[in-house]
């Protein structure tokens, strides 16, 4: 599935205006991309498709985005990769935006947001 280009065909999906259609594909991009063969198929699609999604309006699709976020960055190359391509940047711009007046549906989204940032180090 991902020497097929899954990776980039769901990495057009992050765009679309149907949230669950957004949340679906940065879901599968996250297990394909947990190991490093799927993370080597990452494109300019993908990463502006991750800045887009960490600051969605709908609480679910930034969960599935840091869902994603957590399982590409448990690889070194995943972190050098997000860190190049300025997700690092976003997470801790969108981490700060909404941990602002944080509420209690917030929690998760903040929880896997930290789970990321230690991935990183």
């Amino acid at each position: 599935m991902i020497t097929q280009g899954l990776v980039g065909i769901c990495s057009a999906f992050l765009h679309h205006k149907v949230v669950e259609i957004r949340t679906q594909a940065v879901l599968l991009i996250g297990s394909l991309c947990s190991i490093m063969k799927g993370r080597e198929f990452l494109e300019e699609t993908s990463y502006i498709g991750f800045k887009k999604m960490i600051f969605d309006e709908f609480l679910k699709a930034r969960e599935a985005c840091t869902w994603a976020l957590c399982r590409i960055l448990t690889g070194r190359d995943g972190v050098d990769s997000m860190a190049k391509n300025g997700i690092v940047e976003e997470m801790i711009n969108s981490f700060m935006k909404y941990t602002e007046s944080p509420c209690i549906d917030e929690a998760v989204y903040i929880i896997r947001l930290l789970e990321a940032f230690v991935n990183i180090l």
